[in-house]
């Protein structure tokens, strides 16, 4: 059996597949699989990948089960190694990820969860100078402890390791989430034990692309609120004595939402989420955006602000 089975969500991306699948196949640590969850492509996707890298295993998603998270889901089911790597398919992992992984594993006695950092491309040549860094990591209890603080990094699902048994427990859970599924992921595995950050080197690159975030925004939306509905109905691990590092960690994500609502002039749907979370931003000491979220609403207001479209490297991805 591979160590690892990097899980690769793809549909219609015979495009972009070749610097993806290069990137594995330089990889200096070999003994890995690839799972290519296929969401139904039908521009030759599945034929160009497993010419591209005779590691690659197809696990078609059924129709029933749409969605990047579902995609995820199902391929961790089909997962043999012992931990499992996600990859976007327009990401490319640099030569020495899987490598770093491993020795991260080997150092922390197998921990459940890590997760680690990126370099931001448009140009894939900016990926030339990328360094391998000596490895630096942080190791916490499990990942409820590591969002109790303050820290720096991405969290991104390209960037995420699991121990296989861990991610199979929660295949499933996430299908329904229609946006930010990472998080939810990241949230449900918050209690099992060993968490660790890689801090160095940047162990991936990260493909931005330019989008009218207008195209997504109501399923950017709906998402966002999906996240609220599983926190408030004790969907996630923890229970009240870990509500804050939870609570911590989502407003991060729903304050930024909020404001988006506000450039676009969704005030509506700004001022639900937040009076859904005020009590969460208040609870994790988050004043500024407490008192001053109200009156940034009202000067937009007055000002008549309309919607505008925005570049975001996330809403194309998701």
């Amino acid at each position: 059996m591979p160590f690892f089975s990097i899980v690769m969500p793809v549909l219609n991306r015979a495009n972009l597949l070749a610097p993806t699948l290069a990137s594995l196949s330089n990889q200096t640590f070999g003994d890995y699989e690839i799972l290519l969850a296929d969401g139904g492509s039908t521009d030759g996707t599945q034929d160009v990948a497993m010419k591209l890298n005779d590691k690659v295993r197809v696990v078609n998603q059924p129709k029933e089960r749409p969605g990047i998270g579902a995609a995820r889901s199902i391929a961790f089911g089909e997962a043999r190694g012992e931990y499992i790597a996600c990859l976007d398919s327009d990401d490319v992992m640099l030569p020495w990820a899987l490598a770093t992984y491993h020795a991260a594993i080997t150092k922390h006695n197998n921990p459940a969860f890590m997760l680690a950092d990126a370099i931001m491309f448009r140009d894939i040549r900016k990926l030339e100078e990328a360094k391998q860094d000596e490895p630096v990591f942080t190791y916490y209890r499990n990942y409820l402890a590591y969002i109790r603080k303050p820290r720096k990094g991405w969290s991104l699902a390209s960037g995420s390791i699991f121990r296989t048994e861990y991610a199979k427990e929660i295949a499933g859970l996430s299908d329904k989430i229609v946006y930010a599924e990472d998080s939810d992921m990241f949230l449900r595995l918050g209690d099992k034990p060993g968490f660790v950050r890689i801090e160095k080197p940047c162990t991936f690159g990260y493909r931005q692309h330019d989008s009218n975030t207008s195209i997504n925004f109501d399923r950017f939306l709906k998402g966002m609120n999906q996240l609220i509905d599983e926190e408030s109905a004790g969907l996630y691990p923890g229970g009240v004595g870990e509500a804050k590092a939870r609570r911590n960690e989502l407003t991060s994500l729903l304050r930024s939402a909020a404001r988006r609502c506000i450039n676009r002039g969704r005030f509506a749907d700004g001022w639900n989420l937040y009076k859904k979370t005020l009590g969460w931003n208040a609870q994790c000491n988050k004043w500024p955006f407490v008192v001053g979220y109200p009156l940034k609403m009202g000067l937009a207001k007055l000002k008549g602000t309309k919607p505008a479209p925005a570049k975001s490297a996330t809403a194309a991805k998701a």
